[in-house]
């Protein structure tokens, strides 16, 4: 766990707002909607650019399963607190998320 902590902390660093800032990205948070090719609007304000990186962020999903509500499972959020590794461990879902737990552990 410490391994994939770290490689997690090395991806965060080089992705961070601070990081993108300090090679001159403009970071904007908030809420955008594209108006038109090189047009954005976040929080109402319009914005030209040539290139524009959006990053959307997540949640997790938790799956209508029966039980699992009554089980202590994890999502891609809390499963990298673990100290320790699970005896066992399945992961559902086979997107780029689902990949990336499976490959970590």
């Amino acid at each position: 766990m410490g391994r994939v902590d770290s490689v997690r902390q090395q991806i965060f660093e080089s992705e961070s707002p601070a990081t993108l800032q300090s090679e001159g990205i403009d970071v904007i948070q908030g809420n955008a909607n594209l108006l038109n090719p090189g047009v954005v609007s976040v929080d109402g304000r319009e914005m030209t650019a040539r290139r524009f990186l959006i990053c959307t962020g997540a949640s997790p999903v938790i799956p209508p399963i029966e039980g699992l509500k009554d089980v202590d499972f994890l999502t891609y959020e809390t499963v990298w607190d673990m100290e320790e590794l699970p005896f066992r461990l399945a992961v559902i879902g086979g997107g780029p998320i689902g990949w990336e737990l499976a490959r970590a552990f």
